[in-house]
């Protein structure tokens, strides 16, 4: 089944010339895209913040840790939605 949220981008090249194949934009896969996105960059945050932890000498990082644990939880879901979309959706 193709994607049925998508927009058409036609463009031609040149005066006269061939279009091009249709671009299609799926405004579901990109949204999915940019959930995945943002929960790498919590991921990132949260790695920070372990560093800096460390540099400070803190020795109980448990909680940090187990919120590592669960945004990458989170990231794995986001990322599976994402693929699932793509593969179900084909754009």
């Amino acid at each position: 089944m193709r994607c049925r949220n998508y927009t058409w981008l036609n463009y031609s090249v040149g005066a006269g010339a061939l279009s091009e194949p249709p671009i299609t934009f799926c405004e579901e896969r990109q949204l999915l895209l940019e959930r995945v996105g943002e929960a790498v960059s919590q991921i990132i945050w949260l790695q920070s913040e372990r560093i800096a932890a460390v540099a400070r000498g803190e020795m109980d990082l448990s909680s940090l840790d187990d919120a590592i644990r669960d945004a990458n939880a989170e990231k794995e879901s986001r990322k599976q939605a994402f693929m699932a979309h793509v593969w179900e959706h084909g754009c």
